[in-house]
């Protein structure tokens, strides 16, 4: 009778803890998927993030280039400057030596006119010296007509000397200090025009080091936007390695597992996410197209029209099906042990998320949404997380 007694206690006892194991596992449940959420959505808010810090590192780069293309041009226009300023002290180099050999002309006609005018004084002086004072002493000692004649062309011939020498050199050295100012006026002009050139110069030397201050500016923001983009995307990948765990240990499919058909059946092969078969983009290390930088393309872009239906690769179960940062409206489909597969760049989405997907079952449709260039799928092959080669599952 006692071990009767005792059994149905040890019965009643497990059953009340199987009773409060079913009441509980609900809970558990709810527990786990308001984490993944919570998860996930810490995903979606750092990849928000992270695309506006894209943008905005797109945008520094624009202005870097404008910025860029602005101290080129001012550079140009400077080297052009400096070889007018140079041919204008060349210029005015030259008017210098000009201006010195004119005054050095100058001085030998103004010697000249010296040297005679001290032979002129010097015939007068032995002129008179011999008793003919002047050219009317030597007219009036003539001895007859005839000899007057004789005597008064050959005074005229000497005053018509004098004179014509005297005027010849007076009239070399006006020339000369005649073409002296025309060339102190062409280099006063010269001058002028250098100064001129000078304020352009200096002040396209002041732009200059506001551009390259700008540029310099511009170049630490785009090092501290790089260093945040970075931050972000080691956060993403944290947060994706914890969703990973939960995928590869079941839990992400006991998620969503109530309503949804039991647990997830893969048929453990892929197939061709799209109709199209044109790659515009391989998985691997390439030439970012928006960003302008090297790094590594975590899928295959498949080019294909707008609004072509996308397949899901294999069977499995949403687990994402919202916009997702640069990916714009995006799809993920958990297909079990680990794997998973991601499509990118959606105009529509055509489940949700919980939904059990069977493999080429249409789950969107191709759209240019998020970091896009045109039309296309972004499809990315996930193993316990990490991105691979979808080549080695696809095609």
């Amino acid at each position: 009778m006692r071990k009767k007694s005792k059994l149905i206690s040890v019965i009643a006892f497990l059953a009340a803890l199987a009773f409060l194991a079913l009441a509980i596992l609900p809970a558990i449940t709810s527990v786990r998927a308001a984490t993944k959420a919570e998860i996930q959505q810490q995903i979606n808010n750092a990849k928000n993030k992270k695309a506006e810090l894209q943008a905005k590192q797109s945008n520094l780069q624009n202005q870097k280039k404008d910025a860029v293309a602005e101290k080129e041009a001012l550079d140009k226009e400077i080297a052009e400057l400096e070889d007018q300023i140079y041919s204008v002290n060349t210029i005015i180099w030259q008017k210098d030596n000009e201006i010195a050999q004119k005054e050095q002309e100058i001085a030998e006609a103004e010697e000249q006119i010296r040297i005679y005018d001290a032979t002129f004084k010097e015939r007068a002086r032995a002129m008179y010296m011999h008793g003919s004072t002047s050219y009317l002493d030597v007219l009036f000692g003539a001895q007859d007509l005839a000899d007057l004649m004789y005597k008064f062309e050959l005074v005229s011939r000497i005053i018509d000397y004098d004179r014509n020498i005297l005027q010849k050199l007076a009239d070399a050295r006006q020339k000369i200090v005649d073409a002296k100012t025309v060339i102190e006026n062409e280099r006063a002009e010269q001058e002028q025009y250098r100064q001129v050139l000078q304020a352009e110069d200096d002040a396209l030397q002041v732009a200059l080091s506001q551009r390259e201050a700008q540029i310099a500016s511009i170049n630490a923001d785009l090092e501290q936007v790089k260093r945040e983009e970075a931050a972000k995307e080691a956060e993403i990948q944290k947060l994706n390695d914890q969703i990973n765990a939960m995928i590869s240990s079941g839990q992400a499919s006991t998620t969503y597992s109530q309503g949804s058909g039991g647990p997830i059946q893969s048929t453990g092969s892929m197939v061709w996410p799209a109709t199209s078969w044109t790659i515009t983009s391989e998985y691997g290390t390439r030439f970012h197209p928006i960003q302008k930088v090297w790094k590594t393309h975590t899928g295959l872009d498949i080019g294909a029209g707008y609004g072509t239906p996308i397949y899901a690769a294999d069977s499995g179960r949403v687990i994402l099906a919202s916009w997702n940062g640069g990916y714009g409206k995006c799809i993920m489909v958990d297909h079990g042990g680990g794997t998973s597969t991601l499509y990118g760049h959606c105009s529509s989405i055509a489940v949700s998320v919980g939904q059990t997907v069977s493999k080429g079952q249409v789950i969107g449709y191709v759209g240019s949404t998020g970091n896009s260039t045109g039309p296309h799928l972004h499809f990315e092959v996930r193993i316990n997380g990490k991105v691979t080669n979808p080549h080695a599952y696809v095609g």
